[in-house]
């Protein structure tokens, strides 16, 4: 008998969220491995008890939440136990997940009312291909930090040289190999009655590109009979065509129970609604024009916090019609009949109802924004902190994860944002633009004091102090979202190069796909609220002139960013701006320092 460390990791997150089409399919992503994930840590916690030892995560109190609140990776040490026994437990997951797998298939497949037998067999083929559990185990040796690390390398080594090892091949049907047909000839093989299910194509998923589709049949290789009832259900949109596995994300939250994540129109209109509930004059007037087709539209799903205000109001009229998805609010929604026509109304109608919306907007100014944030979060050098720490001292990395968590999740609430995951130090949102710079602000001020009694037991150096990298990128809300997580991920690795690291990127791509970027270590983040007075016209000249004088000197350019502000500023605050601008970008690189400026009016904008 020993004791055993044992690991066990579900990969490729990453894959999952970023082939996503909709926020919905993110939040699927990440949330389905999480909850696989607690479900088999709490049915092999009650069925070893003392004899399992946690370590990450430190603990399993209930599968049940709004979003991944766990990483996809365990942790722990079996006591007193042999090797059958370690196998046993490697089989009691992979069954646990498996058993869960199937309960979530059946489920999503029967709200589709699929029932052929053959189109369950592909899904559940491209599901069991797409979610696989890997896990090793080694003996613990008197050094925990070499056994935990020889582990973390032969789980690498699994993930890099596994290969599938089947005869199946995905057409329209799921396709048994057969090794005969290596020994026909072409000519041979064209008599088999069999010959149409090998050669005969499938559209691939409109979602991951990997699997073929559901419903795609001898006859019909897009599977449009299927496909044409699937697009009368809001859970696909027009044209989408899935693979099983993509199919039974989309029915996630209805079968945990949860509400569905919000859209990114709803995540941009988020504070133009907050407004609304403090402002009833411009509520009613907003009311009295949508009386007319508030029966037509359907709900969108507001972000928790937003959820939680319009509980307070008695109003059911007024509630429902807050609940409208923020791409109702927007006026160029209303300028294409492609988003209006099918729940009938009319081009008068909608013409009515863009000439009104605008002129409240004006009279009022004040207009939903069409731009919404997405932040993502990572610990810098965990790996060097995770490898100094002995036993106890991971058990207590891990809890203190936990209780980051808990706290990241309220901050993210304030700012009426929504979380994707919050994995320990690994932090994935969307978020209306306004506030999201404090919130990430906050959350990197935060994770240095709840990870200060780790601190502690660690080295010298900055390597080991506790702070977060990230990107940050404020899109348009129509912009396709594969798009926007490759964005969001290729500017992470930008900030991450950057000295020391400790940086966020960020980035604002407008709907003409024309952008502006910036990285800033975190001590310089509140410069975007010091600079807020700079007005339009001064970005507007200087990025005029910023090629003409870009290799000009030092002195030369500044004199010239003091003459473009004279009239604009007080001359009292001019040199106080000036030494702002000189913290951004020491040198005064004038692209750069354009580039801050217009992010600051997109993050802080004001209506003109």
């Amino acid at each position: 008998m020993a004791n055993y460390l044992f690991m066990a990791t579900i990969p490729s997150i990453g894959k999952l969220i970023s082939s996503s089409r909709r926020t919905e399919d993110i939040w699927a992503g990440s949330m389905l491995v999480s909850y696989l994930i607690k479900s088999a840590l709490k049915e092999i916690k009650d069925k070893y008890n003392t004899k399992l030892e946690l370590i990450f995560p430190s603990k399993i109190e209930s599968i049940d939440s709004d979003f991944a609140d766990i990483s996809n990776k365990i942790l722990l040490i079996l006591n007193d136990r042999n090797q059958d026994d370690v196998k046993n437990l490697a089989e009691h997951i992979k069954k646990t997940v498996a058993e869960h797998m199937k309960k979530i298939t059946d489920f999503a497949l029967s709200e589709c009312k699929i029932s052929d037998t053959e189109y369950k067999e592909l899904a559940c083929y491209q599901i069991e291909n797409t979610i696989e559990l890997f896990w090793a185990a080694t003996e613990i040796s008197d050094e925990y930090k070499k056994s935990r690390q020889e582990l973390e390398d032969y789980i690498g080594y699994l993930k890099d040289s596994h290969l599938r090892k089947d005869r199946m091949y995905q057409g329209y049907v799921l396709i048994n190999s057969d090794l005969e047909i290596q020994k026909e000839s072409f000519d041979e093989f064209q008599k088999k009655d069999n010959y149409e299910s090998y050669c005969r194509g499938a559209y691939t998923c409109t979602i991951c590109g990997d699997n073929t589709i559901i419903g795609a049949t001898k006859e019909e290789y897009k599977g449009n009979v299927l496909w044409n009832k699937m697009w009368e259900s809001n859970k696909f949109k027009r044209g989408e065509r899935l693979c099983g596995f993509c199919m039974v994300k989309r029915f996630l939250s209805n079968y945990l129970n949860k509400q569905p994540f919000p859209s990114t129109s709803e995540i941009a209109s988020t504070y133009f609604k907050k407004q609304l509930i403090e402002k009833q004059d411009i509520l009613k007037k907003l009311f009295d024009i949508f009386k007319r087709v508030i029966k037509t539209l359907p709900e969108g799903n507001p972000v928790s916090a937003l959820r939680d205000d319009l509980s307070k109001i008695t109003n059911h009229e007024i509630k429902s019609f807050l609940k409208l998805d923020g791409e109702w609010f927007m006026v160029d929604t209303w300028k294409n009949s492609n988003n209006y026509a099918n729940y009938g109304i009319s081009n008068e109608m909608a013409s009515s109802i863009t000439n009104e919306l605008e002129k409240i907007y004006r009279e009022h100014k004040l207009f939903p924004s069409e731009m919404y944030a997405i932040l993502k979060l990572d610990g810098d050098n965990m790996g060097a902190k995770i490898s100094e720490l002995n036993k106890e001292g991971h058990k207590k990395l891990s809890s203190l994860q936990m209780a980051f968590t808990q706290k990241v999740k309220e901050i993210i609430k304030v700012h009426y944002g929504e979380p994707v995951y919050i994995g320990g130090d690994d932090i994935l949102g969307l978020f209306p633009v306004e506030g999201v710079i404090e919130c990430a602000k906050k959350i990197r001020d935060t994770i240095p004091e709840k990870m200060k009694e780790i601190r502690d037991l660690l080295p010298k150096g900055k390597i080991y102090d506790f702070t977060l990298t990230g990107s940050l990128l404020i899109v348009h809300h129509l912009l396709p979202l594969r798009f926007v997580l490759d964005e969001l991920y290729e500017l992470e690795k930008e900030a991450k190069n950057v000295n020391s690291k400790d940086s966020l990127g960020i980035k604002l791509i407008k709907h003409s796909m024309s952008s502006e970027k910036i990285i800033l270590k975190w001590n310089k983040i509140d410069m975007f609220k010091k600079t807020m007075e700079i007005p339009k016209s001064f970005i507007y000249q200087l990025s005029n002139i910023s090629h003409i004088l870009q290799n000009e000197n030092f002195r030369i350019r500044e004199a010239i960013i003091r003459g473009l502000l004279k009239g604009k500023i007080e001359k009292a605050q001019i040199d106080n701006l000036v030494d702002i601008l000189l913290k951004i970008d020491e040198d005064l690189v004038l692209s750069k320092i354009c580039s801050f400026l217009r992010l600051t009016h997109t993050i802080y904008r004001k209506v003109p």
